[in-house]
């Protein structure tokens, strides 16, 4: 089995099936990846087999799940993965396991994925390549090293103080990475073309999320994206 194969096998995945079960597991004792997908499903129906016990989920993670369930549809088909009928009682124990088990990608599929990988490069202690005073034309700058045209949104009615900018990525994209400062405070604003982010955004809601410390914005102007990170 490989691990396409192990992929479309999980979500069918059906006990009964010793024969596929023991193909999928010989599979996973050789790739790490399909190992965690074992393990979350595992731990799952595992779980699931037995009643949960009531109790009052963490403040943050209630947060987590809430923003987790407003954000936008995918634009790519999700697995159906067969946990999603349980009740909603069940939720915040699902989340914590998948938050232990499930790899996080570098894809952007979802408001989560950008989030924590803004966050990451935020913390990253990246420098400036350029100093707003030294650059007029900040869209100059990045015509030839980015595959979009880089547009600055004005921030001053926000109270934010342009500081410059550097060519940045965020998973796997490039992007435009432009630094400010807001009463002493360092901001990372993020640009990129929006075809690169696989979700719909709506252009005229800021959707933020929470990740450790910080707090994500993320929006949508026209054909870019922008996410600020303090």
């Amino acid at each position: 089995m490989e691990c396409k194969h192990f992929k479309e096998w999980l979500p069918v995945r059906e006990p009964s099936d010793t024969a596929s079960e023991k193909e999928a597991r010989k599979h996973a004792r050789t790739c790490s990846t399909c190992a965690r997908l074992l393990a979350v499903d595992d731990e799952l129906e595992k779980t699931l087999r037995n009643d949960f016990r009531r109790t009052e989920a963490p403040a943050r993670l209630r947060t987590s799940v809430a923003m987790i369930a407003e954000e936008p549809p995918r634009l790519k088909r999700r697995p159906r993965w067969p946990w999603l009928a349980f009740p909603s009682a069940a939720l915040p124990a699902l989340a914590l396991l998948l938050l232990v088990f499930w790899p996080l990608g570098q894809g952007l599929t979802s408001i989560e994925s950008v989030a924590r990988l803004a966050e990451k490069n935020h913390l990253a202690g990246y420098t400036m390549e350029f100093q707003a005073g030294a650059v007029m034309d900040v869209s100059a700058w990045f015509r030839g090293r980015l595959p979009f045209e880089v547009v600055r949104p004005d921030l001053s009615g926000r109270g934010f103080e342009f500081l410059g900018g550097r060519k940045c990525s965020l998973g796997e994209e490039d992007i435009a990475y432009l630094f400010y400062a807001k009463d002493g405070k360092r901001y990372s604003l993020f640009e990129l073309d929006a075809e690169d982010v696989q979700v719909e955004l709506l252009e005229d809601k800021i959707y933020r999320y929470p990740v450790r410390d910080c707090i994500v914005e993320i929006w949508k102007e026209a054909n870019r994206v922008f996410v600020l990170v303090a």
